[in-house]
């Protein structure tokens, strides 16, 4: 008992300074690889962007659709539209250094 107001819930403050300084360093690899990916060529940007907005950012499948349709000048139909977010992911996967995000078969 410090005296202090407790919601009954164990506080560990170095923990939450871990978890998030570990949650940063996963969202900054992320965000890097989709980068690295926007760079290899004009296919890949599309790729890279597919990721970034999709699942990064937290966009709906529709919204980062027309974005893409949008910003590209392209059209792509819903079922494009999944194939490219397919093999956007199975890119992003291989570019990732983390084998965590990779399944070994």
């Amino acid at each position: 008992m410090d005296g202090q107001p407790n919601d009954g819930t164990p506080h560990d403050p170095d923990g939450k300074f871990v978890g998030f300084a570990s949650a940063d360093y996963e969202y900054k690899t992320r965000v890097k690889c989709c980068t690295v990916l926007m760079s290899v060529g004009e296919e890949e940007e599309i790729l890279g962007d597919i990721l970034l907005h999709r699942f990064i950012k937290g966009w709906s499948a529709a919204k980062t659709m027309m974005y893409i349709n949008d910003h590209y000048n392209e059209y792509l139909d819903d079922r494009t539209f999944r194939r490219k977010q397919e093999q956007a992911l199975w890119e992003g996967a291989l570019m990732c250094p983390d084998d965590a995000v990779r399944i070994q078969k």
